[in-house]
């Protein structure tokens, strides 16, 4: 269970797009605000052109709906803007959270089933890796610094990560 304590805006669904005109929704823990379309929903390939942004995502909160987000816990405040086909999504992310570290990434990405894409460049401030793992280990503890390159396909049925990436890091320091 989530509890919703408001929401607000409108959404409008017609025959083949998804409209989110101010739609805010605030949670016991998160709050979340979305404007744009979705278009094409009906075809092949839709068509995005969406921006989302939170003050606080609670992903402990989002793990009840969705159980593989269990043990992740971050509330990390975010800008997203997604724009174009879904096969080849213009991304612009900017996410900061106490725990992970910061966050700034413009990739183009395949969220088209069966195998999805990413590809481009991040900037990452403070990152600690023990925040990405399920219940991370203190042995994890991290602080990197740096900017990366990379072209993955993500995780499908037993398959694991794979592509490429080069990472030229200003600051390491692991375990502590």
């Amino acid at each position: 269970n989530v509890g919703i304590n408001k929401m607000s805006g409108v959404i409008r669904r017609t025959r083949n797009a998804l409209t989110f005109d101010n739609v805010a929704i605030t949670t016991e823990e998160s709050a979340l605000r979305v404007n744009g379309t979705v278009t094409n929903i009906e075809g092949q390939k839709a068509v995005v052109d969406l921006k989302a942004s939170s003050d606080k995502l609670a992903l402990n909160e989002l793990a009840r709906l969705f159980p593989r987000l269990r043990g992740y816990n971050v509330q990390p405040a975010f800008d997203i803007v997604a724009k174009g086909p879904a096969d080849q999504m213009s991304v612009n992310l900017s996410m900061r959270d106490a725990r992970l570290g910061d966050i700034k990434a413009d990739m183009t990405v395949d969220a088209v089933a069966p195998v999805l894409t990413t590809r481009g460049t991040a900037r990452v401030d403070r990152l600690d890796i023990r925040t990405l793992v399920p219940n991370g280990s203190p042995q994890l503890a991290s602080n990197i610094s740096g900017d990366a390159r990379f072209d993955l396909t993500l995780p499908e049925n037993s398959r694991p990560i794979r592509g490429s990436y080069a990472v030229d890091v200003d600051r390491v320091r692991f375990a502590g």
